[in-house]
């Protein structure tokens, strides 16, 4: 039996936001949201036919408790 997901010919591109600051802390930007956003629209969907890039999952995620 072979198992296979949702969308099993689905290739995945992953576009890093986050800077390392050390000691575990990573940080963002809206302009590094936004440059990553930019470059699938620009970039990497520019040419005509199918688009290459259909969806866009952004997960952030915060350790709320150390933030007060």
């Amino acid at each position: 039996v072979v198992l296979r997901g949702m969308a099993p010919d689905c290739d995945l591109v992953s576009l890093k936001v986050l800077a390392d600051l050390g000691g575990g802390d990573t940080r963002t930007s809206s302009v590094a949201m936004i440059t990553a956003i930019d470059y699938i629209i620009n970039e990497v969907n520019v040419a005509r036919g199918p688009l290459q890039i259909h969806g866009l999952n952004i997960s952030l995620g915060t350790d709320w408790l150390a933030n007060v």
